[in-house]
């Protein structure tokens, strides 16, 4: 996923220097407004990291992200792996979770819609996010955020599982409040019809289990050991 997402950010950049002369020249609000002009709605963390992105470090910054996704060696300069974290954690995630599980089984045409609906725009990245939700899994979209998180941020790795699908507005809310902790951790949800209700919480192998299965065994096993 990431190196996909870098190269089409690196596109939308390259063009937006070749339109827009002397981009790297111009003050931060000048940026920000050649970044609205041909960029439109772009990733807030992309469009602040080319507002502030120093001109003499920009080729540098590029060549040691991918190398940080090609062999884990991490570069001097951060500030563009930053970006793609702030990114990956706080504005995609969100935006995942406004899909539900049915969505991965829509016919093309429904899910094109709802997919420029969740990432307008023409620009290469948008585009780019687009063709890469339509052509995973749920399962592969976490497993690569997570990955990258990991190895990044070192955050762990967060599941909560549910009896049925959580409604949209609240899988956002159980993301926001482990944020407040994790705020670089990469939330998986899961389907376990076996728990009954409730939420059961894996971080990192740790359970936190407040299922009603849990609280049906703990009833059951104290009343066998009052019978």
């Amino acid at each position: 996923m990431f190196l996909t997402t870098l190269g089409s950010f690196l596109r939308d950049a390259l063009k937006l220097m070749k339109d827009e002369q002397g981009f790297l020249k111009m003050d931060e609000n000048g940026r920000r407004a050649a970044i609205k002009k041909h960029l439109g709605d772009y990733p807030e963390s992309f469009a602040n990291y080319l507002a502030t992105v120093k001109d003499a470090s920009f080729l540098d910054q590029i060549q040691g992200s991918i190398n940080f996704m090609n062999d884990g060696i991490l570069p001097e300069n951060k500030q563009l792996l930053e970006a793609l974290a702030d990114y990956a954690a706080k504005e995609f995630a969100p935006k995942l979770d406004l899909f539900d599980r049915s969505f991965f089984f829509e016919e093309e045409a429904k899910q094109i819609q709802q997919l420029k609906e969740v990432f307008p725009g023409e620009s290469f990245f948008q585009k780019a996010m687009r063709d890469y939700v339509l052509g995973s899994t749920y399962q592969e979209i976490s497993e690569e955020a997570q990955k990258f998180l990991r190895d990044y941020k070192e955050e762990p790795t967060i599941i909560v599982q549910s009896s049925q699908e959580i409604e949209k507005g609240i899988r956002q809310e159980v993301r926001a409040h482990f944020a407040k902790k994790h705020p670089y951790s990469f939330l998986e949800f899961q389907i376990n019809p076996q728990i009954i209700g409730g939420l059961r919480v894996f971080i990192d192998g740790k359970v936190m289990d407040h299922s009603w299965l849990s609280k049906i065994q703990k009833i059951s096993q104290l009343a066998y050991q009052l019978s």
